[in-house]
């Protein structure tokens, strides 16, 4: 679960309590009340809330190719293919005073 974010794993319920007494009436008039017993009927249920901690790792830097090598591409199919690359390297050389103004391309 993302860092942040709650959810209720389990709901809260209250719980219930009897108490039974012994009540004394005299001419139709309550006089007297005594508790005969105590008992929980119905345990109550705590709430359990999770909180959630897990931070995404930050993603992989891409993977250097080095000068004429290839990387392998996973395909939508399941296989790989290696694909090769190139890398043009133009070069220029200055041109002496003496000669055109011509530059040479290695």
């Amino acid at each position: 679960m993302a860092q942040g974010t709650t959810t209720v794993t389990t709901e809260g319920v209250r719980g219930v309590q009897t108490t039974t007494y012994r009540v004394t009436i005299t001419d139709g008039k309550e006089t007297g009340r005594q508790q005969v017993r105590q008992e929980v009927t119905t345990p109550p249920v705590a709430q359990v809330t999770s909180v959630g901690t897990y931070v995404a790792p930050a993603p992989a830097p891409a993977p250097a190719v080095p000068d004429g090598g290839g990387a392998t591409a996973l395909c939508v199919d399941g296989s790989s293919r290696t694909l090769h690359t190139t890398k043009a390297h133009a070069h220029t050389t200055a041109a002496s005073p003496s000669s055109t103004n011509d530059a040479n391309l290695d």
